[in-house]
């Protein structure tokens, strides 16, 4: 799952088309100087430059770096929730996680990014309002991907216990973060491999 950062949802107190705009518009900006420079040396400065307003205005709909990342955790759930609300449950997911794989090598502007979650993990050994954030979000995207999987089992006829889709969705999440983290750091790694590699442990997640 690759979220982008769009306008059709609201992002903190949103109160106009205009505000959410700008907020999407900060965030964005703050997303990209989080990975190319890191949390702590990224200044709010460094991020009205990039989103192209005065720091004036970005302190108008962040007070700190902090509101900023508390953001990007609620937009991020809130994305991955709406992919996996559309996700088929015939999905091929050795082919979309390949797929995604090459985004995240390539380093791809909207793709999910290794180095923005690492940066935010790091973060909640600091503050805890970041790390109870996270393990929120971690909490319900888990508990969405239950449902899912609980779904597709009953659409194959089989009846599996809470405690197996729960170990099977915690797998998933695994995956999916290793994945991403692996691209970063072996961007051309052959693709052929991690299809082969996804091929063995796919049908280990999806079988009940």
């Amino acid at each position: 799952m690759q979220p982008k950062i769009s306008s059709k949802i609201s992002v903190g107190k949103t109160t106009t088309v205009r505000g959410a705009a700008q907020r999407v518009r900060i965030l964005t900006a703050a997303r990209q100087r989080f990975i190319e420079q890191g949390f702590h040396a990224a200044s709010m400065a460094s991020i009205a430059e990039q989103a192209g307003m005065s720091i004036g205005l970005l302190y108008r709909y962040f007070d700190s770096k902090r509101s900023i990342i508390l953001a990007i955790i609620e937009h991020q759930l809130v994305e991955n929730r709406e992919a996996l609300a559309s996700l088929q449950l015939s999905t091929d997911f050795v082919s979309e996680l390949t797929a995604a794989y090459e985004l995240w090598s390539k380093g791809e502007a909207q793709a999910w990014s290794a180095v923005l979650f690492s940066e935010v993990t790091a973060e909640c050994a600091r503050s805890t309002d970041i790390a109870e954030a996270l393990q929120r979000s971690e909490r319900t995207s888990r508990l969405d991907l239950m449902a899912w999987l609980q779904k597709r089992d009953r659409r194959n006829g089989n009846k599996t216990s809470s405690k197996d889709v729960e170990v099977r969705a915690m797998l998933m999440q695994c995956l999916v973060e290793g994945l991403a983290i692996r691209a970063a750091r072996e961007p051309h790694a052959d693709k052929k491999l991690v299809k082969s590699v996804l091929s063995k442990v796919m049908p280990i997640i999806l079988s009940s």
